[in-house]
């Protein structure tokens, strides 16, 4: 004779479900990965009691958008360093649509990106640049063009 699992297992034929409890009320409030820090410290400025903890905050947030700018400001001289002219170098700093098919040379780019120029684990915002890597490839530049570029401009961020 066929069975079922819970024949089989002993148990009832037929098991009395109990309905789950509803599900909280969840706010939507979702904010993109790379704006997560900076809501965290906004709702921290928010719940601060004190002037002193608000100023700390503050000076945080102002640290955040400082980096930012440097990172920014960082990868755009790589750029316009290591392109041929402006239309080629606004090409790279904005498109964010390009397939990798050059992967030793933006593998080898993005390590030394990371090791020269902005370490990920204290500037995670590079992290949203790395599409500029892929076009730098992509343009036909080899990997030393590129990394001779970064060394040149982090040395003097440095």
């Amino acid at each position: 004779k066929n069975m079922t699992l819970l024949e089989y297992q002993g148990g009832k034929s037929a098991v009395d479900l109990t309905p789950l409890p509803p599900y909280p009320e969840v706010p939507f409030d979702a904010v993109p990965a790379p704006d997560v820090k900076l809501e965290i410290l906004r709702r921290r400025l928010k719940l601060a009691e004190t002037e002193e903890q608000r100023d700390d905050i503050s000076d945080l947030i102002k640290q955040e958008f400082a980096e930012r700018k440097m990172i920014q400001e960082t990868v755009e001289a790589i750029v316009v360093k290591a392109t041929v002219d402006a239309d080629q170098a606004e090409l790279v700093l904005t498109d964010r649509t390009r397939d990798l098919t050059e992967h030793d040379c933006y593998k080898r780019a993005v390590t030394h990106f990371r090791r020269r120029c902005f370490p990920f684990n204290v500037y995670e915002h590079a992290l949203r640049h790395l599409y500029t890597l892929v076009n730098l490839c992509e343009e036909g530049l080899t990997v030393q063009q590129i990394t001779g570029v970064m060394d040149e401009v982090c040395r003097a961020r440095n």
